[in-house]
């Protein structure tokens, strides 16, 4: 079932800035603009709540993407103490718990409004859907010793899910076993999300 506002799971207490932050974030999406099946209902929004401190999350489930597990969030943490007052990730299902990637958004140390924070984070949020994903396919070799070890399913070895305009790697399936394998070129190429930068 599709919502009618975006980030619409669960909302924040009335009087704190998390409700300030999603209520001027959902204005800004409300005015994105994408030619695919991108819609409100391909978000979420809730309450994390850790050290008596509350964090807001908000997530969006990109459209056209078969990476398992994989989703654009940011996190909003006005009281936060030593942690970013803002965070974006592409993330799995372990919530920012990895390194920060050089795509990522972190705001740190600054005394920022929860409307300032959503500017920033819809603004990150619309540049990384509007960015070009490829996903890169390896074939399991069918002779040799390499046709018996563990792979991605019966017909190919390796999957990664790549940025069209960087070539950095957003999610892949590899294994130390095929390393030697991932240095050659991929059997195919196959674009999931088309490049919408504006140019």
């Amino acid at each position: 079932m599709t919502t009618t506002r975006w980030f619409d799971d669960e909302d924040p207490q009335p009087d704190g800035p998390q409700r300030a932050f999603v209520e001027a974030l959902r204005t800004l999406a409300a005015g994105w603009r994408f030619d695919d099946d991108l819609h409100p209902g391909c978000s979420d929004s809730w309450g994390w709540v850790d050290v008596d401190e509350r964090a807001w999350v908000i997530e969006i489930s990109v459209p056209g993407l078969t990476a398992v597990e994989v989703e654009l969030r940011a996190r909003y943490w006005p009281q936060g103490e030593g942690m970013p007052l803002l965070h974006g990730e592409w993330g799995n299902k372990y919530l920012f718990d990895g390194p920060t990637d050089s795509g990522d958004l972190v705001i740190s140390g600054l005394d920022a409004s929860p409307s300032e924070c959503a500017a920033w984070t819809a603004a990150w949020f619309e540049k990384q859907l509007r960015r070009p994903i490829v996903r890169w396919e390896w074939d399991r070799p069918t002779t040799g010793a390499a046709r018996f070890l563990p792979s991605y399913s019966k017909s190919l070895a390796v999957v990664e899910w790549r940025f069209g305009d960087t070539g950095d790697v957003l999610m892949s399936t590899s294994s130390l076993v095929w390393r030697s394998l991932i240095k050659t070129p991929p059997s195919r190429q196959i674009e999931e999300r088309p490049d919408r930068r504006v140019t």
